[in-house]
C-alpha cells in the first residue's frame, strides 16, 4: 500500500476492546511459535478497530497489522494485542538510506526493539521496510520515473541492510551477534549488547509481486536477502491492480516458504469478482499461512477500502471466512 512511511498511521496505544467474535479462551492456545496445521489461515486486519471488523465480519482476526515508527513501550502493545487473542504484525519502516543502515547508522534503534521484542516472550511478526519495491517508499531502489535514487539505495544495499535488521531484530549475545554480522559480510555492531532472544520473532519479507517503476531491475528478485534472513514470503494485492500483480503472487509464492497476503482490499468499488478471486487463490495455495484485509490505514477513516460500505463483497467475505480452514486463534 502506498503510504508515507515517517507518518504514525495507527496509533501504538489503540484501546482494544476484551469482547470478540469467535475467539478461543487464553488457555486453548499453545505457546509454540509457528503456524497452524498446514492448509489452516490465520485472519488478519488493517485498521484501528479489530474487534470492530470482528463483529462485522462474523469471525476473529488473528493478525493485527500496524504501522508507526514504534518507540515507547512496544513490549506493553505487543502484551495487550496478545490479551486480545491477536498476533501483532509491525509494519518497521526507515527514513535512512539502505546503505548507511547496512554499516550500522541505525543500530541502536534496532538494539531497542529487539530488546521489546524478545523481552515481550510473545510471537511478534515483523515486515522490514515492506513493499520495497515500491516508489512512493523512500527505501525503493529507483523513482516513480524508474530513474536511480542514487548507489546508497541499490537493491543490494537494500540486501544488506535487511539481513543486518533480521540478525538483530532476532536477539543473541553481543559476540553471537557479531559473529551473524561477520558471516553476512556486514560490519561489527555500533550499539546495545546481549539480548536474550525469544525464538519468537518472525521476520517477514514483503515485497509487490512486481515493482512500482514496472522495470525489470525494481522486480522482487533484486531485493531477496537469502532464505536465512526471511521466515515468511509475503505479497500486498488491491483491486485496482492488473494480472502482472497477480503473476506476481506466483512468483512470490514459488519462494517456497510460508506465504502471507500481508494486505489486500477493494479500493472504492464493491469488486465481487476481486473478492471470490483473492480467497480462491488463498485455499488453493496450501503454504499460505495468512491472509490480512486493509480495511482503514492511511485513507484517514474514510470509505476507500472499508469493507462494511461494500456489501455484496462483505457478504462473500463472511461466506468465504465460515471455513474451517480459516482460523479464529492463535495457533
Amino acid at each position: 500500500m502506498r503510504v508515507l512511511a515517517a507518518a504514525v498511521l495507527l496509533a501504538a496505544g489503540a484501546t482494544l476492546c476484551s469482547a470478540a467474535v469467535g475467539r478461543a479462551p487464553a488457555a486453548a492456545r499453545t505457546s509454540r511459535t509457528g503456524f497452524g496445521p498446514p492448509g489452516k489461515l490465520l485472519l488478519g486486519v488493517v485498521g484501528p478497530d479489530p474487534d470492530g471488523f470482528d463483529r462485522l465480519t462474523g469471525k476473529h482476526h488473528v493478525l493485527h497489522v500496524m504501522f508507526a515508527q514504534w518507540a515507547g513501550d512496544v513490549a506493553g502493545l505487543i502484551d495487550s494485542e496478545h490479551a486480545a487473542g491477536r498476533l501483532p504484525v509491525l509494519s518497521l519502516p526507515s527514513s535512512v538510506a539502505p546503505a548507511d543502515i547496512a554499516r550500522g547508522a541505525e543500530d541502536a534503534r534496532y538494539v531497542q526493539l529487539s530488546s521489546q521484542f524478545n523481552g515481550s516472550n510473545q510471537e511478534v511478526w515483523v515486515r522490514i521496510m515492506p513493499e520495497m519495491n515500491g516508489d512512493w517508499n523512500p527505501w525503493c531502489a529507483y523513482d516513480e520515473t524508474g530513474r536511480s535514487r542514487g548507489p546508497k539505495y541499490a537493491p543490494a544495499q537494500f540486501v544488506r541492510a535487511f539481513r543486518r535488521i533480521a540478525i538483530i531484530l532476532r536477539g543473541g549475545t553481543r559476540s553471537a551477534l557479531g559473529a551473524k554480522l561477520r558471516a553476512a559480510g556486514l560490519p561489527p555492531l555500533r550499539a546495545g549488547g546481549d539480548i536474550q532472544p525469544s525464538g519468537r520473532i518472525l521476520i517477514i519479507w514483503n515485497p509487490q509481486g512486481h515493482g512500482t517503476p514496472y522495470i525489470a531491475a525494481n522486480g522482487p528478485q533484486a531485493y531477496w536477502p537469502g532464505a536465512e534472513y526471511a521466515d515468511i514470503v509475503a505479497d500486498d494485492l488491491y483491486s485496482d491492480s492488473g494480472e502482472p500483480s497477480w503473476q506476481g503472487m506466483d512468483t512470490l509464492y514459488a519462494y517456497d516458504k510460508p506465504f502471507l497476503v500481508d494486505e489486500w482490499g477493494l479500493k472504492g468499488r464493491d469488486d465481487v469478482a476481486f473478492a471470490s478471486r483473492i480467497f480462491a487463490w488463498v485455499l488453493q495455495h496450501r503454504r499460505t499461512v495468512g491472509i490480512v484485509y486493509y480495511n482503514k490505514g492511511w485513507s484517514g477513516g474514510s470509505d476507500v477500502f472499508e469493507l462494511a460500505s461494500k456489501p455484496r463483497s462483505l457478504a462473500v467475505y463472511r461466506h468465504a471466512i465460515r471455513s474451517p480452514r480459516f482460523l479464529a486463534a492463535i495457533p
